[in-house]
């Protein structure tokens, strides 16, 4: 549940569909934000990127980022998590191979299995 009053760190969930032509498969990325807060809503599953009044951009900073590997903000969701290191040890086959810090800076590039 978002809370305006903590701050929400927590995963970017993303899938695209690959164009192979007898293969097609989902790939996943998953990517840990720092402070999301003001950012996001939920709308049917799928995350919704919008500023606000908010002066944070982590989560708009991510998904300019994700789409340039062919990721979209339609088949993506936000999930509120506590700590990184906790998600990992809870999912470890979503690793967040990308970050957006606590200054807004987004490394790393997504993994996903041909």
């Amino acid at each position: 549940r978002h809370r305006p009053d903590k701050i929400q760190s927590g995963i970017l969930h993303l899938y695209r569909s690959s164009k192979h032509p007898t293969n097609p498969k989902q790939e996943h990325c998953f990517a840990w934000i720092v402070n999301a807060n003001g950012q996001y809503k939920t709308k049917k599953g799928s995350c919704t990127v919008y500023d606000g009044s908010s002066t944070h951009t982590h989560l708009k900073e991510t998904m300019s980022y994700l789409e340039r590997f062919g990721f979209s903000e339609e088949k993506a969701k936000f999930v509120p998590f506590s700590s990184k290191e906790k998600w990992i040890f809870k999912y470890p086959h979503a690793y967040p191979y990308v970050e957006c810090n606590e200054n807004g800076e987004v490394r790393g590039l997504p993994y996903w299995n041909p």
